[in-house]
């Protein structure tokens, strides 16, 4: 009988029955990934309940930033929900798994508009985790950028742009290297106007005027609400007047009460000061202070330099001086100051309109040559008056004695960096003149200043690394530029342009907009 094959396999294990009971190397590391598996397991569930923070921290990459933080239990607050529809509607997206998370949905939340128009890549704003990356703390910024991302364009601005040009400067690549003088510093004001005169004790033009201005003297010459107002500290009348930077240049809130709570003008219903402090402290300030209040004549100039047609005389009557409405140029202005005369020239004993009665005892103007005088008289004062109204506005203004041009509008520059922010309490350690060089008394009386701001250099000196001469504070783009709505950089976090499309309410915000219609 022939051998049976499976005889010779059998035989092959002759003396070693017991093989199954030893391991071969890949059952050993099976079984040691069987156990390691295992250990695993045991090993994560007892992180998850000794050490529920760190296990929170694996499963999220983090906390997330104090605004997100009611979204750290709900990823889908923020990012895409995927799942078999994006599989079937494109197999690929299963081999982009690690670029899932930039599907997110800040766009609930946040308008997030885009920077100045005609810039190219402006689709980076569909992905708004190329810029801000959460999952870093509570206390992580998500606008506090890196430079790399404005380098990235600014290096060589042109270039980024669709015209291949750009009004603004070609290249910087740091605020301490290349970073350009302000534009602020080109302005024409088109005023007359000296700080010098204005910051002197007394207001004198120099050592020969002996005129020095007390509150008393004002009160005497221009009214109570400019001894109010320009009171010394130590509440002397008799002192010269001394004016600070905050006589004029105003934080929004104004000040608090006199101590016993009552104004002692109109004026200083909006500058009340501190009970045994100093008039001139600005305390608090609205808001974050970014902006000072723009400069009224009606509220800052118009207690010293009140506009006033002077008194005159026409025959018998007098004509008192009467005050002048300012921001009227000559078409408005002429017919004010032309019926104020015409008033007060009819209500005084005129004899040009002391008519006699004629037959009927009925007024007959026919009978008065005088009458047809009245008109021509008018034209006379008004005339003189515009004259000296004239020379009033050229104090201020560049304009001709006689008021017989418009007087040219003067820029609006309440807030004189358009592309930029400042924070005016921020800087509150430093004095006026650190940063507003020739505004001090000690400098030359200039009837034409120049926008009376020191410069770029002046805040490297302290906005710049210490290697680089500067004093180390941060001095990123974002810490004065913002990147999102650049063509309109200055306006509020109410405006259109940043609120979200459809708001949510409390429920649909704290579900990440789940349910929402």
């Amino acid at each position: 009988m022939p051998r049976s094959p499976s005889r010779d396999v059998v035989d092959r294990f002759a003396g070693n029955r017991g093989y199954f009971h030893r391991a071969d190397p890949l059952r050993r590391w099976k079984n040691l990934a069987a156990l390691g598996a295992a250990f695993f397991v045991v090993g994560w569930l007892v992180v998850e309940f000794a050490m529920p923070g760190r296990a929170a921290n694996a499963h999220t990459h983090g906390e997330l930033a104090n605004p997100h933080a009611a979204f750290d239990s709900d990823c889908q607050a923020c990012h895409k929900q995927h799942g078999l529809g994006d599989f079937f509607s494109n197999p690929l997206s299963l081999f982009k798994t690690q670029d899932r998370w930039h599907d997110l949905t800040c766009t609930k939340c946040h308008a997030g508009p885009t920077h100045h128009t005609g810039m190219k890549g402006q689709a980076s704003h569909d992905r708004c985790s190329n810029c801000h990356h959460d999952h870093n703390g509570r206390n992580f910024s998500l606008v506090k950028m890196d430079d790399s991302h404005c380098v990235k364009c600014h290096e060589d601005l042109p270039s980024a742009h669709e015209s291949g040009s750009s009004s603004f400067a070609k290249t910087v690549t740091g605020f301490e290297k290349d970073h350009p003088e302000f534009r602020s510093l080109k302005i024409d004001r088109g005023l007359k106007f000296s700080h010098a005169l204005h910051m002197t004790p007394g207001l004198v033009y120099g050592e020969n005027d002996q005129h020095k201005w007390t509150p008393d003297s004002l009160g005497q010459q221009f009214g109570s609400d400019a001894r109010n107002r320009f009171r010394s500290d130590s509440g002397n009348p008799g002192d010269p007047v001394q004016l600070q930077c905050s006589s004029c240049h105003l934080l929004d809130a104004g000040r608090p009460a006199d101590g016993d709570g009552e104004a002692k003008s109109d004026f200083d219903l909006r500058l009340r000061v501190i009970p045994g402090a100093s008039r001139h402290s600005i305390l608090p300030p609205r808001a974050d202070g970014a902006h000072y209040l723009p400069i009224n004549f009606d509220v800052s100039c118009k207690v010293c330099h009140p506009i006033r047609s002077p008194s005159t005389a026409s025959g018998e009557v007098a004509i008192k001086e009467f005050t002048v409405p300012h921001r009227r140029q000559t078409a408005a202005l002429r017919p004010l100051v032309r019926g104020e005369l015409a008033n007060r020239l009819a209500s005084g004993k005129n004899p040009m309109l002391a008519l006699p009665f004629g037959p009927g005892k009925r007024l007959d103007p026919a009978t008065n040559p005088k009458l047809g005088t009245f008109g021509k008289e008018l034209d006379r004062l008004t005339d003189a008056s515009l004259q000296a109204v004239g020379v009033a506005c050229g104090k201020c203004h560049y304009s001709p004695a006689a008021v017989k041009t418009d007087v040219r509008q003067l820029p609006d520059k309440t807030v004189w960096f358009e592309h930029a922010t400042f924070n005016h309490v921020s800087h509150r350690s430093l004095t006026c003149g650190s940063c507003h060089s020739g505004t001090e008394a000690s400098f030359a009386l200039n009837e034409r200043e120049p926008p009376l701001i020191v410069g770029v250099k002046s805040c490297q000196a302290c906005h710049a690394p210490t290697g680089a001469g500067g004093a180390g504070i941060r001095h990123s783009c974002v810490d004065c530029h913002r990147y999102h709505n650049g063509d309109r950089p200055l306006q509020g976090l109410g405006s259109p342009h940043r609120d979200p499309a459809q708001p949510l309410n409390l429920e649909q915000f704290l579900n990440g907009g789940k349910g929402s219609p």
